[in-house]
């Protein structure tokens, strides 16, 4: 019985996860999504804190502890948010789905 209810999760969240399967091959850019962002935005530094109730220089630390991976969800969130968007966050398998992952 619980394995029947463990292929039964596996199936609804590969079903739920099915538009971010698309996304492996998308690959960070090298300075970060959120200074890749802000500049294609054309918002600097300093309008972003602004927004952040920051100093320009916490923009920029931000930005690079993203980088580094070593920014938190919520920090990441709160710096989407400033820039009208919004952090979409999944974890999907290498490859494959979740049912074919099975043991």
């Amino acid at each position: 019985m619980e394995w029947k209810m463990q292929v039964l999760a596996q199936r609804e969240l590969d079903r739920e996860l099915k538009p971010f399967l698309t996304t492996r091959r998308v690959h960070r850019p090298s300075e970060g999504w959120l200074r890749t962002v802000r500049k294609a935005l054309g918002l600097s530094a300093k309008a972003m804190a602004k927004d952040l109730q920051v100093s320009p220089s916490a923009v920029f630390r931000m930005e690079r502890a993203e980088q580094d991976e070593k920014i938190s969800l919520q920090g990441l969130n709160e710096a989407a948010q400033a820039m009208s968007c919004k952090v979409v966050y999944a974890i999907v398998p290498n490859q494959g789905s979740f049912e074919a992952h099975a043991t």
